[in-house]
């Protein structure tokens, strides 16, 4: 028995010798791991912190992206909006009044004043064809073609009368003209025979006037909506016209008695001024 127990003893002895060493180093190697990891732990923090920092900027960013998501599409609403305000802008005539597609409304055109002042500055500059077509521009674009195809009629006259023996044979037959009408005209003063002209004239537009009126009034006795009144107010025209000759009338007799008139207000005006005067001489 006491050989048994000293061999347990001696294993025992052996095992702590043996088991010694490795404990020690394991311990060791347990302490180096935790100061290890000890040293390491503060680049594990800043790691966890700089992880952590990053999913909440994550997040964050999430949150701001899903809060901007609808101004982002009305900031590209706007952007559209206004392309394609811009693009009805560049395509719209200014001279010419324009329905908005969006709104349906009318934006007035350019004033005319100005539209006639941009056409005239177009025009000097030699580009009044390049504007587009408006009420001033189209209206000086007529002018300037009348103005070029008088220039062209003198052009093509003077081209005629070089073609023919110039100036002077042109002004000789102009000339000879004039003298053949003079001597086929009537040998009574101009003065007269403008004057019975002019009475012929008017006689024959009176005629006229009331042969007009007369198969006016004849025609509408009987039909249309003037049938069954009376001739005389169916045609009586404006107030004026018709008391124009009693007026004219009126006239030439108050002209005939001015001197008369202008004597009695006179009369009256001394014997106002007489009347007035105190009749004592202080």
């Amino acid at each position: 028995m006491l050989l048994f127990h000293s061999q347990v003893r001696a294993l025992a002895r052996v095992g702590a010798a043996v088991t010694g060493p490795a404990l020690a180093s394991a311990s060791s190697r347990g302490v180096r791991c935790a100061s290890t990891e000890s040293a390491a732990s503060p680049d594990a923090s800043t790691t966890k912190a700089k992880t952590g920092a990053r999913k909440k900027s994550s997040k964050t960013t999430a949150t701001t992206k899903g809060a901007t998501e609808p101004g982002a599409a009305s900031e590209g609403a706007a952007d559209l909006d206004v392309n394609a305000a811009t693009t009805h802008a560049s395509q719209r005539n200014p001279f010419l009044p324009f329905k908005n597609p969006n709104t349906g409304r009318y934006i007035p055109p350019m004033s005319l004043r100005r539209q006639a002042q941009l056409a005239k500055a177009a025009h000097r500059v030699g580009m009044l064809d390049q504007l587009p077509t408006g009420p001033k521009v189209d209206k000086l674009r007529i002018r300037m073609a009348r103005n070029e195809a008088a220039l062209q009629r003198e052009q093509r006259m003077a081209e005629f009368k070089a073609a023919n023996g110039g100036q002077s044979m042109w002004s000789a037959l102009v000339a000879d003209v004039r003298a053949r009408s003079k001597e086929t005209l009537p040998e009574t003063p101009a003065s007269a025979a403008g004057s019975d002209v002019a009475k012929r004239i008017d006689a024959l537009r009176v005629a006229s006037e009331e042969a007009a009126a007369r198969l006016a009034r004849d025609h509408f006795a009987t039909k249309g909506p003037y049938s069954g009144r009376n001739p005389k107010t169916m045609f009586k025209g404006h107030k004026p016209e018709r008391q124009r000759e009693k007026k004219l009338k009126d006239r030439a007799e108050r002209m005939e008695a001015m001197g008369d008139t202008v004597q009695e207000w006179r009369d009256a005006k001394a014997q106002t001024k007489k009347k007035s005067q105190p009749t004592l001489p202080f």
